[in-house]
């Protein structure tokens, strides 16, 4: 989009950003997204706009959470510079040591598959 028609566009985004944002961005739909035959989880649909203000928010929060320490030590994924690979790594290798040693490997793992299937 040329810088002409991106204004508009600007001019939403900095009332959002300044707590100002129209009626009109924050109306959602809400629909539901099968889990399977039986469960459902509701999902919102917000405007684009307000998603991308949403998501330079959240970013700009965590690296001043990141900065000032306030994340947990042991977080690795949806951080800047996180990844989940490590923590993959580290479960292959203990999985690949108990079977070299012939000794058993007890994993606890949390499933919170379900943790937001009822309101």
């Amino acid at each position: 989009m040329s810088d002409q028609q991106l204004l508009p566009i600007l001019t939403i985004t900095n009332l959002i950003f300044a707590g100002e944002s129209p009626e009109i961005i924050k109306l959602e739909d809400i629909v539901p997204l099968m889990k399977d035959l039986k469960l459902a989880r509701p999902v919102t649909c917000l405007d684009a706009i307000f998603k991308i203000v949403d998501r330079a928010d959240r970013t700009k929060l965590t690296l001043v959470c990141q900065e000032y320490g306030l994340l947990p030590a042991k977080s690795f994924g949806f951080i800047p510079g996180g990844s989940c690979e490590w923590p993959i790594e580290c479960v292959a290798s203990v999985q690949q040591h108990a079977r070299q040693e012939d000794n058993a490997a007890f994993m606890f793992l949390l499933d919170a598959t379900s943790a937001y299937d009822t309101v």
